[in-house]
């Protein structure tokens, strides 16, 4: 593993020095393998969720122009404030073909809305010096990735640069401009406890303190999703060459280490595309959820293989799924392709007949929950497509 180097950001970034890192490395306990049983006198008791409904309607938008459309996450702070973020050609009512990048959801309608991101000019002013001379907006096209929290505080992944977003003006996360080696497209979590990822190159930050981390991974894979509570860090890679292997890595917050999980059930999958956990993870009574061209789940009964079920109601391969969003342990979604939608509502997994298309559906890229709704976005054909799911009590 390699040791964390950690940044604490002010008017001028200063480099913790090595022998901190080192002293952080002294003997710890060892981290539970994600295979063995886990107890703490700690873990918070929670009572079983009784199951919830699979019965939902569905809305669904379209939008986009040639070449190419799509949208490549979403997420909601309630059922009236939402953002899915990637790229749209649209033309206005004189034909010209304008370059978006998010659309707002407002409860009512989709709006168009576009990000920007901060471009920080320097200028040196003696050796070895350097002084902020300007600062200047750029337009961008793509945005990969948004969080938000309450009330309006959001931020985007602008052509790999974190951008901020507090309801009126834009500001982009300086440390990324002082670190242009990182370049993270996605985002876990709030302000108090965030991750940004992309490559093999993994960023903590805790409010304006970042503790960055490059991924125990081969050349041929990098990290595509990550989820996180206050005990643990899960994190899965995508191999981009055939036949490279892909990874479980499983970070541990006291021992501050990352553990690559071998002979880990979710490594029969072709390949993790995505992972979510609920507040306790591994703990006793915990939830995680790892898809692929699968779908693996951690209970109280431990890790289970979720193929005969899902075979039984999308028996056309491929069966793909590109990322699992959830509210609780009663209430997971996963997407994918040709219009995959599964839920799992504490008891059992299904799907949708009425978004499922075997041949020439759409490609969902991400999902996010809510407890009575479900955002999915993702591409269909060259344009991009939302739909909007919501419980029928």
């Amino acid at each position: 593993l390699n040791l964390p180097i950690s940044y604490v950001p002010a008017e001028i970034i200063i480099l913790v020095s090595i022998a901190c890192g080192l002293a952080a490395c002294r003997d710890e306990p060892p981290v539970h393998p994600a295979t063995a049983e886990v107890t703490d006198s700690s873990a918070i008791v929670t009572v079983p969720l009784d199951s919830t409904t699979h019965e939902y309607t569905w809305r669904t938008w379209i939008y986009g122009d040639t070449p190419t459309s799509s949208f490549r996450d979403v997420c909601a702070i309630d059922e009236n404030n939402a953002f899915a973020v990637g790229m749209m050609f649209l033309r206005d009512s004189t034909g010209i073909r304008l370059d978006e990048n998010v659309l707002r959801w407002d409860g009512d309608r989709w709006h168009v809305f576009h990000v920007k991101r901060q471009r920080l000019l320097y200028r040196q002013i003696y050796a070895g010096h350097w002084r902020l001379d300007s600062v200047i907006e750029i337009r961008y096209a793509n945005v990969y990735s948004v969080w938000g929290q309450p009330s309006d505080n959001w931020v985007f992944s602008a052509y790999g640069i974190p951008v901020y977003f507090d309801g009126s003006t834009f500001v982009t996360e300086q440390y990324f401009h002082e670190h242009p080696g990182i370049r993270p497209r996605g985002i876990w979590g709030n302000e108090e406890n965030r991750w940004f990822y992309g490559g093999r190159s993994m960023t903590h930050a805790r409010g304006r303190t970042y503790t960055h981390y490059l991924a125990p991974l081969s050349d041929t894979s990098v990290v595509s999703s990550m989820c996180a509570n206050e005990h643990e860090a899960w994190a899965v890679s995508y191999p981009f060459r055939v036949g490279a292997e892909a990874a479980i890595l499983r970070y541990d917050y006291a021992s501050r280490t990352w553990e690559r999980i071998h002979d880990h059930l979710a490594l029969h999958l072709i390949s993790t595309a995505a992972v979510w956990c609920d507040k306790l993870g591994t703990r006793p009574g915990g939830t995680i959820v790892m898809v692929g061209n699968n779908i693996i789940q951690y209970d109280s009964t431990g890790w289970n293989n979720m193929n005969r079920p899902l075979h039984n109601f999308m028996p056309v391969r491929p069966r793909w799924f590109n990322d699992v969003h959830g509210t609780a342990q009663n209430n997971i979604w996963a997407v994918g392709d040709y219009g995959c939608v599964a839920h799992f509502n504490g008891n059992s997994w299904t799907y949708y007949p009425e978004l499922y298309q075997p041949f020439g559906g759409p490609m969902f890229k991400a999902v996010w929950a809510l407890e009575r709704h479900v955002f999915i976005v993702g591409q269909i054909g060259y344009k991009a497509i939302i739909v909007i799911g919501t419980r029928v009590d």
